[in-house]
């Protein structure tokens, strides 16, 4: 049954009359189909609406491709909207992890690796997240031709854990590159919580560039126990909710 202040894409958002406080453009942190952040915000704040663009699986890179259009026309109806307080972002993951990206952040053999730095490729992460970074400024740039006034607030994961398990069965996001590489198994929880702890740093220094506006970027790395984690990339229902009610939701009850 469908959340009523949640509103999934422009079209269902103008079908049921959405009037938003909150626009929202991510990956399947908002979209996941089995309950995610915004399902959780929204449905512990009912007098707040949320219109989100974006799709399961998108990459931070596709937003000035294969979702530009969608996200400029959700900005096109609503951003301007006196309502409109906040813009969340969720993107970043996707760009990378699987097969095809997360092998350009390290060696192609890391099996006499000692330690997370020695696994790098040269220039990573840093040439990879200022990409992902890149990305995040053009959009919020966009989004600041709309609305000059609304907090971005961003967030960056959390430490997950290379079990290989995915939604429906086995999955190739992380496990399976870092075998491919030949990671050892001692270093593939610090270097994906290295990978993590780096994006969170490069949001900081995003959120602190003049000319951005008001930019929150949540330090969500840390908030989730083993338990919590439904697959290699995706909390629980709990996961998500301990994430909402724990970092989301402080920081969106200064601006809304």
């Amino acid at each position: 049954m469908p959340i009523p202040n949640l509103f999934y894409g422009h079209q269902d958002a103008l079908m049921r009359g959405a009037s938003p406080t909150t626009l929202a453009v991510g990956d399947s942190w908002f979209w996941y189909p089995f309950d995610n952040l915004l399902g959780e915000i929204a449905g512990s704040r009912p007098l707040q609406s949320i219109v989100v663009a974006g799709y399961n699986g998108s990459e931070a890179s596709e937003w000035k491709g294969k979702y530009a259009d969608s996200i400029k026309t959700t900005f096109d109806m609503y951003a301007r909207g006196p309502l409109v307080k906040a813009l969340l972002l969720s993107g970043g993951g996707n760009d990378i992890v699987g097969q095809t990206n997360f092998p350009k952040l390290i060696k192609a053999n890391c099996s006499a690796c000692k330690s997370v730095p020695a696994c790098y490729s040269n220039g990573q992460p840093s040439t990879a997240l200022d990409k992902i970074i890149g990305h995040y400024r053009r959009l919020i740039k966009l989004f600041r031709t709309y609305n000059p006034t609304a907090a971005v607030v961003l967030h960056n994961y959390d430490d997950a854990y290379a079990t290989g398990e995915g939604v429906f069965g086995p999955a190739d996001w992380l496990k399976v590159p870092m075998e491919k590489c030949s990671v050892p198994v001692s270093l593939r929880k610090d270097l994906f919580a290295d990978l993590v702890a780096a994006f969170g740093k490069a949001q900081d220094e995003l959120a602190a560039e003049p000319g951005l506006g008001k930019i929150v970027a949540l330090k969500t790395a840390g908030t989730l126990t083993v338990r919590q984690w439904a697959n290699e990339l995706h909390p629980t229902p709990d996961g998500f909710q301990r994430l909402a009610e724990r970092k989301f939701l402080p920081a969106l009850d200064l601006v809304w």
